[in-house]
């Protein structure tokens, strides 16, 4: 799913900058 990529996309980008959507990501994670 377009959703499982993009996550999987935030993921290396974390690798690479350490802050990014996949803090976004979990803040979402963390209400839902």
């Amino acid at each position: 799913a377009y959703v499982t990529r993009a996550i999987e996309n935030a993921d290396a980008l974390q690798v690479g900058r350490g802050n990014g959507p996949v803090h976004h990501f979990f803040a979402l994670r963390r209400s839902a």
